[in-house]
Protein backbone atom coordinates (compact mmCIF):
# COMPACT_ATOMS: atom_id res chain seq x y z
CA UNK A 1 0.00 0.00 0.00
CA UNK A 2 1.06 3.48 -0.50
CA UNK A 3 0.61 6.66 1.79
CA UNK A 4 -0.49 10.10 0.90
CA UNK A 5 0.91 13.63 2.17
CA UNK A 6 -0.71 14.54 5.08
CA UNK A 7 -4.15 16.56 5.34
CA UNK A 8 -6.53 17.96 7.85
CA UNK A 9 -9.73 17.26 8.10
CA UNK A 10 -13.05 18.16 9.81
CA UNK A 11 -13.38 15.31 12.48
CA UNK A 12 -17.01 14.72 11.15
CA UNK A 13 -16.02 13.69 7.83
CA UNK A 14 -14.48 10.66 9.32
CA UNK A 15 -15.99 7.82 9.11
CA UNK A 16 -15.23 5.61 12.93
CA UNK A 17 -16.24 1.79 12.77
CA UNK A 18 -13.83 0.10 15.01
CA UNK A 19 -16.21 -3.40 14.15
CA UNK A 20 -14.91 -3.23 10.64
CA UNK A 21 -11.13 -2.23 11.53
CA UNK A 22 -10.19 -2.50 14.62
CA UNK A 23 -8.26 -6.04 14.83
CA UNK A 24 -7.39 -5.85 18.78
CA UNK A 25 -9.59 -7.66 20.94
CA UNK A 26 -8.69 -6.18 24.04
CA UNK A 27 -11.02 -2.86 23.76
CA UNK A 28 -14.45 -1.91 24.64
CA UNK A 29 -17.59 -1.42 23.21
CA UNK A 30 -16.14 2.25 22.19
CA UNK A 31 -13.18 0.24 20.16
CA UNK A 32 -10.25 1.51 22.31
CA UNK A 33 -8.38 0.41 25.76
CA UNK A 34 -7.94 2.59 28.22
CA UNK A 35 -4.37 4.10 27.32
CA UNK A 36 -5.30 7.22 26.22
CA UNK A 37 -8.05 7.56 29.17
CA UNK A 38 -6.26 10.31 31.48
CA UNK A 39 -5.20 12.76 28.54
CA UNK A 40 -7.39 15.71 29.33
CA UNK A 41 -6.04 18.38 26.51
CA UNK A 42 -5.50 16.71 22.58
CA UNK A 43 -2.18 17.38 21.07
CA UNK A 44 -2.65 17.61 17.52
CA UNK A 45 1.48 17.41 17.87
CA UNK A 46 1.76 14.89 19.84
CA UNK A 47 -1.23 12.73 18.55
CA UNK A 48 -0.05 13.32 14.97
CA UNK A 49 -2.04 11.84 11.94
CA UNK A 50 -4.35 8.90 12.37
CA UNK A 51 -4.75 6.56 9.06
CA UNK A 52 -7.47 6.64 6.74
CA UNK A 53 -8.73 4.86 3.46
CA UNK A 54 -11.28 6.32 1.27
CA UNK A 55 -13.51 3.49 0.04
CA UNK A 56 -13.84 3.48 -4.16
CA UNK A 57 -17.68 2.16 -3.59
CA UNK A 58 -19.46 4.90 -0.66
CA UNK A 59 -16.97 7.12 -0.77
CA UNK A 60 -16.24 7.38 2.94
CA UNK A 61 -13.20 8.08 4.61
CA UNK A 62 -12.61 5.19 6.93
CA UNK A 63 -10.22 5.43 9.97
CA UNK A 64 -8.06 1.74 9.46
CA UNK A 65 -5.79 3.08 12.49
CA UNK A 66 -5.63 5.83 15.06
CA UNK A 67 -9.06 4.86 17.10
CA UNK A 68 -7.77 5.81 20.49
CA UNK A 69 -6.56 9.26 19.45
CA UNK A 70 -10.11 9.44 17.62
CA UNK A 71 -12.21 8.69 20.85
CA UNK A 72 -10.18 11.50 22.94
CA UNK A 73 -10.52 13.85 19.99
CA UNK A 74 -14.12 13.47 20.04
CA UNK A 75 -14.21 13.29 23.88
CA UNK A 76 -12.41 16.86 24.47
CA UNK A 77 -13.86 18.64 21.19
CA UNK A 78 -11.23 18.49 18.62
CA UNK A 79 -12.89 19.41 15.66
CA UNK A 80 -9.91 18.93 12.73
CA UNK A 81 -7.58 15.99 12.60
CA UNK A 82 -4.52 15.59 10.40
CA UNK A 83 -4.89 12.14 8.59
CA UNK A 84 -2.35 10.31 6.09
CA UNK A 85 -4.48 8.66 3.55
CA UNK A 86 -3.74 4.90 2.78
CA UNK A 87 -3.76 4.07 -1.38
CA UNK A 88 -3.79 1.33 -3.30
CA UNK A 89 -5.88 -0.68 -1.01
CA UNK A 90 -9.15 -2.20 -2.77
CA UNK A 91 -11.82 -3.08 -0.38
CA UNK A 92 -12.62 -3.15 3.49
CA UNK A 93 -10.60 -6.39 4.08
CA UNK A 94 -7.12 -4.54 2.55
CA UNK A 95 -7.97 -1.74 4.34
CA UNK A 96 -8.19 -3.56 8.16
CA UNK A 97 -5.27 -5.47 7.03
CA UNK A 98 -2.91 -2.08 6.00
CA UNK A 99 -4.52 -0.86 9.40
CA UNK A 100 -3.46 -3.53 11.75
CA UNK A 101 0.44 -3.92 10.35
CA UNK A 102 0.63 -0.25 10.74
CA UNK A 103 -0.37 -0.15 14.18
CA UNK A 104 1.62 -3.44 14.74
CA UNK A 105 4.54 -1.30 13.55
CA UNK A 106 3.84 2.06 15.62
CA UNK A 107 2.84 -0.05 19.20
CA UNK A 108 5.37 -3.12 18.94
CA UNK A 109 5.23 -2.76 23.05
CA UNK A 110 1.81 -2.80 23.45
CA UNK A 111 0.27 -5.79 20.59
CA UNK A 112 -0.67 -8.95 21.92
CA UNK A 113 0.84 -12.22 19.86
CA UNK A 114 -3.04 -13.48 20.08
CA UNK A 115 -4.00 -10.60 18.26
CA UNK A 116 -1.51 -10.91 15.37
CA UNK A 117 -1.98 -14.61 15.03
CA UNK A 118 -5.58 -14.13 15.07
CA UNK A 119 -4.80 -11.70 12.21
CA UNK A 120 -2.68 -13.70 10.24
CA UNK A 121 -4.90 -16.61 10.39
CA UNK A 122 -7.92 -14.50 9.16
CA UNK A 123 -5.93 -13.18 5.96
CA UNK A 124 -3.39 -16.00 5.44
CA UNK A 125 -5.01 -19.41 6.68
CA UNK A 126 -4.93 -22.05 4.51
CA UNK A 127 -8.44 -22.98 4.59
CA UNK A 128 -8.10 -26.73 3.41
CA UNK A 129 -5.40 -26.46 6.81
CA UNK A 130 -8.51 -25.63 9.31
CA UNK A 131 -7.19 -21.79 8.82
CA UNK A 132 -3.42 -22.89 9.98
CA UNK A 133 -0.36 -20.48 8.05
CA UNK A 134 0.93 -23.61 5.88
CA UNK A 135 4.63 -22.76 5.12
CA UNK A 136 4.55 -21.28 1.87
CA UNK A 137 1.82 -19.17 3.62
CA UNK A 138 3.79 -18.33 6.41
CA UNK A 139 7.06 -16.95 4.07
CA UNK A 140 4.41 -14.84 2.04
CA UNK A 141 3.30 -13.34 4.70
CA UNK A 142 7.02 -12.82 6.21
CA UNK A 143 7.63 -11.18 2.69
CA UNK A 144 4.78 -8.88 3.26
CA UNK A 145 5.73 -7.70 6.47
CA UNK A 146 9.27 -6.85 4.95
CA UNK A 147 7.18 -4.96 2.00
CA UNK A 148 5.35 -3.34 4.62
CA UNK A 149 8.72 -2.33 6.61
CA UNK A 150 7.30 -4.38 9.32
CA UNK A 151 10.28 -5.74 11.77
CA UNK A 152 10.33 -9.20 11.71
CA UNK A 153 12.44 -8.57 15.11
CA UNK A 154 9.09 -7.77 16.81
CA UNK A 155 8.57 -10.55 19.22
CA UNK A 156 4.74 -10.27 18.95
CA UNK A 157 5.56 -10.98 14.91
CA UNK A 158 7.39 -13.64 15.70
CA UNK A 159 5.20 -15.18 18.27
CA UNK A 160 2.35 -14.39 16.42
CA UNK A 161 3.00 -16.54 12.84
CA UNK A 162 3.90 -19.22 15.44
CA UNK A 163 0.74 -19.41 16.84
CA UNK A 164 -0.86 -18.66 13.65
CA UNK A 165 0.35 -22.15 12.32
CA UNK A 166 -1.26 -23.98 15.25
CA UNK A 167 -4.14 -26.68 15.06
CA UNK A 168 -7.41 -25.03 14.85
CA UNK A 169 -8.16 -26.34 18.53
CA UNK A 170 -5.12 -26.13 19.86
CA UNK A 171 -5.30 -22.53 19.18
CA UNK A 172 -8.99 -22.30 20.51
CA UNK A 173 -8.02 -23.37 23.70
CA UNK A 174 -4.77 -21.32 23.74
CA UNK A 175 -7.76 -18.26 22.70
CA UNK A 176 -9.50 -19.02 25.81
CA UNK A 177 -6.49 -19.27 28.31
CA UNK A 178 -6.53 -23.72 28.35
CA UNK A 179 -2.61 -23.44 27.16
CA UNK A 180 0.05 -20.99 27.74
CA UNK A 181 1.72 -19.07 25.40
CA UNK A 182 4.65 -20.66 25.88
CA UNK A 183 3.94 -24.04 25.33
CA UNK A 184 1.27 -23.11 22.51
CA UNK A 185 4.39 -21.61 20.89
CA UNK A 186 6.77 -24.58 21.64
CA UNK A 187 3.77 -27.26 19.88
CA UNK A 188 4.19 -24.88 17.13
CA UNK A 189 7.78 -24.50 16.80
CA UNK A 190 8.67 -28.47 16.98
CA UNK A 191 5.90 -29.22 14.55
CA UNK A 192 4.84 -26.04 12.41
CA UNK A 193 3.78 -28.43 9.56
CA UNK A 194 2.02 -31.35 11.25
CA UNK A 195 -1.15 -30.41 12.66
CA UNK A 196 -1.93 -34.53 13.54
CA UNK A 197 1.61 -34.21 15.83
CA UNK A 198 0.79 -30.80 17.27
CA UNK A 199 -2.94 -32.50 18.62
CA UNK A 200 -0.98 -35.77 19.87
CA UNK A 201 1.76 -34.30 21.63
CA UNK A 202 -0.64 -31.55 22.94
CA UNK A 203 -3.22 -34.35 24.56
CA UNK A 204 0.18 -35.85 25.67
CA UNK A 205 0.75 -32.55 27.65
CA UNK A 206 -2.79 -32.79 29.21
CA UNK A 207 -2.35 -36.25 29.95
CA UNK A 208 0.88 -36.21 31.68
CA UNK A 209 -0.89 -32.99 33.93
CA UNK A 210 -4.03 -34.88 34.59
CA UNK A 211 -1.55 -37.65 36.08
CA UNK A 212 0.84 -35.35 38.34
CA UNK A 213 -2.64 -33.05 39.30
CA UNK A 214 -1.07 -30.18 38.44
CA UNK A 215 -2.24 -27.22 36.60
CA UNK A 216 1.18 -26.23 35.52
CA UNK A 217 2.22 -27.02 32.09
CA UNK A 218 5.83 -29.04 31.21
CA UNK A 219 8.57 -26.11 30.53
CA UNK A 220 9.89 -26.21 26.69
CA UNK A 221 12.62 -28.50 27.57
CA UNK A 222 10.29 -31.15 28.66
CA UNK A 223 7.53 -30.21 26.01
CA UNK A 224 10.77 -30.62 23.48
CA UNK A 225 11.72 -34.13 24.95
CA UNK A 226 8.31 -35.72 24.25
CA UNK A 227 7.96 -33.91 21.06
CA UNK A 228 11.48 -35.97 20.10
CA UNK A 229 10.14 -39.13 20.79
CA UNK A 230 6.57 -38.74 19.15
CA UNK A 231 8.72 -37.48 15.97
CA UNK A 232 10.60 -41.33 15.83
CA UNK A 233 7.15 -42.98 15.53
CA UNK A 234 4.11 -43.21 12.96
CA UNK A 235 1.47 -40.94 14.26
CA UNK A 236 -1.79 -41.25 12.30
CA UNK A 237 -5.28 -39.99 12.27
CA UNK A 238 -8.06 -42.66 11.43
CA UNK A 239 -11.57 -42.54 11.72
CA UNK A 240 -14.01 -44.73 14.33
CA UNK A 241 -17.60 -45.58 15.21
CA UNK A 242 -18.44 -44.43 18.53
CA UNK A 243 -21.69 -44.38 20.50
CA UNK A 244 -21.63 -40.48 19.73
CA UNK A 245 -21.47 -41.31 15.72
CA UNK A 246 -18.03 -41.29 13.52
CA UNK A 247 -15.29 -39.80 15.09
CA UNK A 248 -11.51 -39.15 14.14
CA UNK A 249 -9.16 -40.27 16.52
CA UNK A 250 -5.33 -40.01 16.90
CA UNK A 251 -3.50 -43.29 16.85
CA UNK A 252 0.47 -43.99 16.94
CA UNK A 253 2.98 -47.08 16.43
CA UNK A 254 5.72 -47.56 19.20
CA UNK A 255 8.82 -48.84 17.30
CA UNK A 256 9.87 -50.90 19.37
CA UNK A 257 13.51 -50.38 19.05
CA UNK A 258 13.14 -46.88 20.14
CA UNK A 259 12.76 -45.97 24.14
CA UNK A 260 9.94 -43.89 25.29
CA UNK A 261 8.46 -42.78 28.61
CA UNK A 262 4.43 -41.94 26.89
CA UNK A 263 3.11 -44.87 27.85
Amino acid sequence: FERSNSYWVKREDLTYAPDLMQFRSDVDAEGVTGTLKDVKRYSTTLAGPIHVWRDPASGKLYIINGHHRYERALKLGQNELEVTEVRGLKNVKEASLAGALINIGQAQQNVKAADVARLFRTYFGDADADGRLTEAAAKRLKEICEESGLSMRSKAVRDGIKLARLDESIFKDYRNLDITEEAAITISDVFPEDATRQKFLYRLVRDRMTKKKTDEYPTRYEIESLANQIANNNVRVVKKRTLLGEEEVIEWEVDPNIKTDLE
